[in-house]
């Protein structure tokens, strides 16, 4: 097995969860492609084959069985597939090509909650479903305008929670009567977040995460009779997670603390107040996701780090103890890693990590500059097979949280949108002139990577600052606006603009905002690399550029894969991307493969 695939095959342990009233926890296991689904009861342990790889699966509350969630091949279309803990499989979905998105169970297990796009392809319906029956057989409960999802089942299973998404940071929470259909708006028309929503013990309120009205997401309770939102909890970090146990009152949350999450466990003491206490059961990263048993009594998180893929740990309030369910490692590529801040080119500072390899004790490094996706993504310290594949081979690895990025309130968040967006452009190009200042770095040999809307950055960057950088890689990057938001899912498209721009008044903003309107001022080598199935950015977005950069003299390559999607899934290809990534590094820098595994792996090489 070459260095790639050892990285990208510890990916293992996801998507944790309790079966039933006696509480067995599940889990899936293996690479996303081969994933087997594992249950733990006591001391015993059982594995089940499912009939395809899931992407997640959700217990259910009343029995032992799952829901598991199976990917269309090269799509972003989910079914529903129903497996008993002896092994048996009930496809729930008609295997149609639409978005579905999970909603839960009801509180007796009996039935569930999605919402689907089957009407309209820009508009999601509710629909509730029997757990042992099709899809044909389905009731749609609620015709919604614009994309909904379903929050949650009250305790008392007669109604729904919703939140409605105009765009990442314009969400709205409606209440939706099962019976009668009837679908009731519970805030009000000011742009903010709201996740983590939970049902209250009485019904009469709901509790979630919500930056209205504040620079950081705060936990709130919102009053169903008039709207009303109280705070029950705040701090100096974004509330990031959160869950509400209604019939023990238990409540869970994490904060993102400059990206290392922090875990509290505390008990709904009133209407408006927890009383939480931080567990510090973990080593520094991030936390995925965390689920509270039936009953409370222990709360299962799955966290990962730099040189941890995945972890599974089981907390117990009442013993104050923590044991791992399961744990991969990986040998640290990195000598050290630190956060800092760098001065942009308007005085802002900006946050960012800057990890340099082992082979940095011989000398000076090439550094891969990554910028995240979303756009309003964060790095953060979670494993990342691509990076340890760059240290290992002797590059240091450069994350900065440019402006736009979540993490850092509201206001930040926001200052990319629209024109704003050439300020985080200036941000990369400042953080390559930081880089240059640094000891043990090769300032002058700098490649950026980026993915999705990371991608359209680097494209930017190389052509806002040619001689800064050696070579950009952009992987199932957006290079016309534009044709993009014409060209995207219809109910992405709305949301998508509210970030970019309006297809209707900003056409010329957008035009100036895309790659191809400046390839003519790219000098350095540029590898595209998409899936020809991409639903959110079409490949039309990697032809165009190419076309474009070609006609301008551009050295540029590509890498398409005829059945994948957005995300490229399968291990094979994923390192194949590594190894051509890699190729592109090493021909526009200095030789580093001084920093090769200590394995004697020659992965580098082909």
């Amino acid at each position: 097995m070459s260095e790639p695939e050892r990285l990208l095959a510890r990916e293992v342990a996801v998507s944790p969860t309790f079966l039933g009233a006696d509480g067995a926890l599940a889990y899936l296991e293996g690479p996303t492609t081969d994933r087997r689904v594992v249950i733990r009861d006591g001391g015993m342990t059982e594995t089940i084959e499912p009939p395809s790889a899931p992407s997640w699966i959700v217990g259910s509350p009343t029995r032992p069985e799952v829901i598991c969630g199976i990917q269309q091949p090269g799509t972003e279309c989910v079914d529903f597939v129903r497996v008993t803990r002896t092994g048996d499989a009930t496809h729930l979905s008609d295997g149609s090509r639409v978005n579905r998105w999970w909603g839960g169970f009801g509180p007796d297990g009996d039935r569930f909650a999605y919402t689907a796009n089957h009407r309209r392809s820009d508009h999601f319906d509710v629909y509730v479903q029997e757990r042992d029956r099709g899809e044909q057989a389905a009731t749609r409960v609620c015709e919604g305008r614009g994309w909904f999802n379903v929050a949650g089942w009250s305790p008392g299973g007669d109604r729904l929670a919703l939140v409605e998404t105009e765009a990442n940071t314009e969400k709205r929470l409606h209440v939706l009567d099962v019976e009668t259909g009837d679908r009731r708006r519970i805030t009000g028309d000011d742009a903010a977040r709201f996740s983590g929503v939970s049902w209250g013990p009485d019904g009469s309120a709901v509790y979630c995460t919500t930056d209205l009205d504040r620079e950081l997401t705060a936990i709130c309770r919102v009053g169903l009779d008039d709207g009303s939102i109280e705070t029950v909890y705040e701090s100096d970090w974004n509330v990031e997670a959160f869950g509400l146990d209604p019939e023990t009152r238990t409540a869970v949350f994490v904060e993102n603390a400059s990206g290392y999450s922090k875990l509290s466990i505390g008990s709904l003491s009133s209407a408006t107040e927890i009383e939480p206490t931080h567990v510090d059961v973990f080593e520094p990263g991030v936390i995925e996701s965390v689920t509270v048993s039936p009953g409370a009594d222990a709360v299962v998180a799955r966290q990962s780090s730099d040189a941890v893929p995945s972890r599974i740990a089981r907390y117990e309030p009442a013993a104050g103890e923590c044991a791992t369910v399961t744990e991969t490692r990986v040998r640290d590529g990195s000598l050290s890693r630190r956060r800092v801040e760098f001065e942009s080119t308007d005085g802002r500072s900006i946050p960012a990590v800057l990890t340099l390899p082992r082979a940095a004790e011989d000398g000076a490094v090439a550094v891969i500059v990554d910028v995240h996706g979303g756009p309003d993504g964060q790095h953060r310290p979670r494993y990342n097979p691509r990076k340890q594949y760059f240290l290992r081979r002797g590059f240091g690895y450069f994350e900065p949280n440019v402006r736009g990025s979540s993490g850092y309130g509201a206001s930040y968040r926001a200052l990319d949108d629209g024109a704003d967006r050439w300020d985080a452009i200036d941000d990369l190009v400042a953080g390559g002139e930081w880089l240059e200042r640094q000891p043990r770095v090769a300032g002058e040999e700098l490649v950026l990577l980026g993915e999705s809307a990371g991608g359209l950055a680097v494209l930017l960057a190389l052509a806002v600052a040619p001689e800064r950088f050696r070579a950009g890689i952009s992987i199932a990057g957006i290079t016309d606006l534009v044709s993009y938001l014409e060209e995207t899912s219809a109910w992405r498209r709305a949301q998508r603009q509210r970030e970019y721009g309006s297809l209707e008044t900003d056409r010329d903003l957008l035009r100036e905002l895309s790659p191809v309107s400046h390839v003519d001022s790219i000098r350095a080598p540029v590898l595209l690399v998409h899936g020809e199935q991409d639903e959110r950015v079409p490949v039309a977005q990697l032809y165009a550029f190419e076309r474009a950069a070609r006609a301008a003299g551009i050295d540029v390559e590509t890498l398409v894969f005829q059945s994948a999607g957005h995300r490229i899934r399968d291990p094979n290809r994923r390192t194949e991307v590594l190894e051509r990534c890699h190729e592109l590094a090493r021909s526009v820098t200095r030789e580093s493969d001084a920093g090769s595994p200590a394995s004697g792996s020659n992965a580098g090489s082909r």
